[in-house]
């Protein structure tokens, strides 16, 4: 179950084994242990795999049959990190949600930017 799990997930993310293995600082053949149940992580890798997978050590463990998904599991690190820094600039994040209620307006500043960057 823990290995098919760890495998389905790093399928998901379209993640080699190399990838995700260098992640975690492990090697990937200690990975392939993992994915293939000839060894099992100790309790702390469990715990960064399951970070690294926005998974709960339950679930890979078996313990509850669905991944309970967080708001960060619908977004990649660079996302995560963008939505960080525009909270962080006062009164962007508003700017930003108010754009998102006015679709028209959203495009005419869009075309307002896109002359900004040009000079």
């Amino acid at each position: 179950m823990l290995g098919h799990r760890i495998r389905f997930l790093r399928d998901e993310k379209n993640l080699s084994q190399v990838e995700m293995a260098d992640q975690l600082n492990i090697s990937n053949v200690q990975l392939n242990r993992y994915e293939s149940g000839a060894r099992k992580p100790d309790p702390e890798m469990l715990v960064q795999i399951a970070d690294y997978l926005n998974v709960s050590t339950d679930y890979l463990l078996g313990r509850i049959p669905a991944v309970q998904e967080t708001p960060s599991s619908y977004f990649s690190k660079e996302e995560t990190q963008l939505m960080d820094q525009i909270r962080q600039v006062p009164d962007l994040f508003s700017f930003v949600q108010d754009l998102t209620m006015h679709p028209d307006e959203t495009n005419q500043l869009m075309k307002i930017w896109t002359i900004i960057r040009k000079e």
